[in-house]
């Protein structure tokens, strides 16, 4: 899949999620949301498996390939967690726009572990960034 589509079709899929998300939180407990999210994802698992035998030519995930995958998937349980729980208590646009610029917090990991150089465009970017959230987030 082309780069430029795939990150069309995230933001797109993200956008949808927001709102799903905000609907199933109008109705529930975020514990709720949180287990009811998760069987899917166990539904799919075979799917995703023979996806991946197909496509992939050697599928032998090395120790450190496992340690960052679990690492992500806490990151993704908390995240959520946090996501949802705010979500019932905050208006969803704040919600979504404040937790939207996590890619600010990415690239300064980034930068501090040297998978980035630094770049003014990419400071005035992550300025941006936060300028756009506070300015969603504040009350008319």
């Amino acid at each position: 899949m082309n780069g430029k589509v795939a990150m069309l079709g995230a933001v797109l899929a993200w956008g949808g999620w927001g709102v799903a998300t905000r609907q199933a939180m109008s109705q529930a407990h975020p514990l709720t949301v949180q287990w009811l999210l998760s069987v899917p994802h166990i539904v799919l698992l075979p799917f995703w498996y023979v996806i991946a035998t197909r496509n992939v030519s050697e599928m032998k995930p090395t120790s450190s390939t496992l340690l960052w995958t679990f690492v992500s998937c806490a990151f993704t349980l908390m995240a959520t967690l946090c996501y949802n729980s705010a979500l019932r208590t905050e208006r969803p646009s704040t919600v979504i726009a404040v937790t939207s610029a996590y890619p600010v917090i990415s690239l300064m990991v980034f930068l501090i572990l040297g998978f980035e150089t630094f770049s003014w465009t990419q400071l005035l970017g992550c300025l941006m960034i936060a300028g756009g959230a506070f300015m969603v987030q504040a009350q008319p």
